[in-house]
């Protein structure tokens, strides 16, 4: 492709509907979130965020992101399970048709990676039929990142060489068993990831023994990857139905099956950090906790950033003029804070005096 195509960022994929002198500009981006810790949103995803006129975004998706959309985008939550409306698929992709149509650009923030049981090929279908330009910003699927989060490794040399990623919310009501072909994935020789499948848990883990997956065979079960509260669980498939029985785990969460899930908790870094399980309110004015707050995060700690006070000029600057007329007199000035530091010397600015006044 050429043109306006030919600077794109490698990790971003981009496609033409429609060839011609207005196919240049790009108008909706398909962009993978993450698994929950904002810090892993790519790059590419961040720069298209900053881009967007509207954002439409997943309860997946962490809030911490809309931080990089400019403050005068439009933010749209496209609800959740449980929790007032929830979209349907045809909504969204009348939205993001109808934005693009009137000339915004629309970012459709999607939990984890948009590819992977995202319903990305039914929304880039819409697109394509309504004759929208669009490009894709891959993310980091939940699979992959509970690997590193969760001290176990998908892959290993001596146990799995492969892994597959499975639903376990099929799209099929009337089969609990879906189309998944249990006999496969029951003689798969590496690991399986199974996602969306808490509340189906009972049907497919039975269906997985009954296909010949021995019930001794370790899971490990990670809920809200890579976040604070980061819940961990090791059992064995055969235990699944308990574990996850209706009330005792929520979503979001992805199960792990395999030999490579008997690892112990002892080699999961992000769990065993000091403050890990630990809330934090940084009360510090908005712009100053910033990098207490990331230190905290670094010890594992949930951080809450709530400032209690806020910095505002004074209504006058006659007694604060008068003093700095007089600093000559003063052996000693005194400051309570870094905001009276500042605040200061930007008066002496203003009027054009320096340290040396």
């Amino acid at each position: 492709m050429g043109g306006d195509f030919e600077d794109r960022p490698p990790s971003e994929s981009t496609t033409s509907c429609s060839p011609g002198p207005t196919s240049a500009r790009r108008r909706v981006y398909l962009v993978g979130a993450g698994p929950g810790d904002p810090e892993l949103l790519t790059l590419a995803g961040a720069r298209r965020l900053r881009e967007a006129d509207v954002v439409l975004y997943d309860y997946l998706a962490n809030d911490a992101l809309l931080r990089h959309a400019s403050p005068a985008a439009e933010r749209v939550s496209l609800g959740r399970h449980g929790a007032g409306k929830l979209w349907k698929q045809d909504e969204i992709n009348a939205r993001m048709i109808a934005e693009a149509r009137a000339g915004r650009t629309v970012v459709r923030l999607k939990g984890g990676d948009p590819s992977v049981f995202g319903r990305l090929a039914e929304e880039v279908a819409a697109l394509k039929a309504a004759g929208i330009e669009y490009a894709i910003v891959p993310g980091v699927t939940t699979a992959v990142a509970a690997g590193a989060y969760a001290g176990v490794t998908i892959t290993d040399r001596d146990h799995a060489s492969c892994v597959a990623l499975v639903t376990g919310h099929d799209r099929s009501d009337s089969d609990p068993s879906g189309t998944a072909d249990f006999a496969k994935l029951a003689a798969f020789p590496g690991t399986l990831v199974v996602y969306m499948g808490v509340t189906n848990a009972p049907e497919w883990s039975r269906h997985l023994i009954a296909a010949g997956k021995t019930p001794d065979t370790p899971v490990t079960i990670v809920r809200r990857c890579s976040l604070p509260d980061q819940q961990t669980l090791h059992g064995r498939l055969g235990e699944l139905p308990t574990i996850l029985a209706p009330g005792r785990m929520r979503p979001p969460l992805v199960v792990v099956i395999g030999d490579v899930a008997g690892s112990s908790d002892d080699a999961n870094w992000f769990t065993s950090r000091p403050l890990f399980g630990k809330t934090v309110v940084v009360t510090r004015p908005a712009g100053q906790g910033d990098a207490m707050a990331e230190r905290l995060a670094d010890f594992g700690a949930r951080v809450i950033e709530h400032p209690v006070i806020e910095i505002t000029p004074p209504d006058g600057f006659a007694e604060l003029d008068a003093a700095i007329d007089r600093l000559s007199d003063y052996a000693w000035v005194v400051f309570s804070s870094r905001n009276g530091v500042e605040a200061l010397l930007q008066r002496m600015q203003q009027r054009n005096r320096d340290a040396r006044a």
